[in-house]
């Protein structure tokens, strides 16, 4: 190795000699041999014990329900050397759920979680009257707009193939407190239709509902109905009953 390569500074932590580039110094950088020194100088908690009195009242802070970096914020402690305090003490750190254990809520507050958590159906639910904004997937160019699935796709061409003026989830159906929003419309025929290759246990009520409804007409486009579409454009026609 050179005399390039040779010592030329000592580490402002632990004295070593090591080299570093000139560059480096003149950029402020380079004091310290290793990150470890690095960290130990710029952290004290890691190479200083701290003082008793000092333990005693962050451990005292600790105890009395404080975070660990509330408990060593006062005396110039994070996390880790809080952590470090309470090791060398035998107290084991909380984790979060623990942390907030005994933590006075009030009824008011309670009472705003249990609806965010657990009543978002309907009129409470953010998403209430607006337009879904997810699972769009193919662009369908006669209709300006993205549909979910390419079963839709197939649908609204199909739709284009036999002339039927349709529109693209435009009326929204209230049930009750929910709503719904149809795949298409029809103007002409006042018609709705609800392309659905599977209705598992969350869809099945809502479809229910739609079938029972009386000022309304929906045909839903299932399995074996999307196969006939898939083989023939012109079977929409004989699935929507007309004439």
């Amino acid at each position: 190795m050179g005399d390039a390569m040779s010592p030329n500074r000592a580490c402002d932590q632990c004295a070593a000699e090591y080299y570093v580039r000139p560059s480096t110094l003149r950029k402020g950088f380079g004091r310290y041999c290793s990150k470890h020194c690095s960290n130990l100088a710029n952290n004290p908690s890691l190479s200083q014990r701290v003082p008793p009195e000092i333990e005693a009242k962050i451990i005292e802070a600790y105890r009395n329900g404080a975070s660990k970096q509330r408990a060593g914020e006062p005396f110039g402690y994070g996390r880790g050397g809080v952590a470090n305090v309470l090791k060398r003490n035998g107290i084991e750190p909380r984790g979060l759920s623990e942390a907030n254990k005994g933590r006075v809520v009030s009824k008011a507050t309670r009472a705003l979680i249990s609806r965010n958590h657990h009543d978002v159906s309907g009129k409470n639910n953010p998403m209430h009257g607006k337009p879904p904004g997810h699972g769009r997937r193919e662009y369908v160019a006669h209709l300006d707009a993205w549909v979910r699935s390419s079963w839709e796709a197939t649908v609204a061409r199909a739709l284009l193939s036999l002339g039927v003026p349709h529109e693209y989830e435009r009326h929204r159906i209230v049930l009750g407190e929910r709503t719904y929003l149809p795949d298409f419309y029809l103007p002409d025929s006042d018609v709705y239709i609800e392309v659905k290759g599977w209705a598992n246990e969350r869809w099945q009520p809502i479809l229910d509902a739609l079938a029972l409804r009386t000022d309304m007409q929906l045909v839903v486009i299932g399995t074996s109905e999307y196969k006939r579409i898939t083989a023939r454009p012109e079977a929409l026609r004989d699935i929507l009953a007309f004439d």
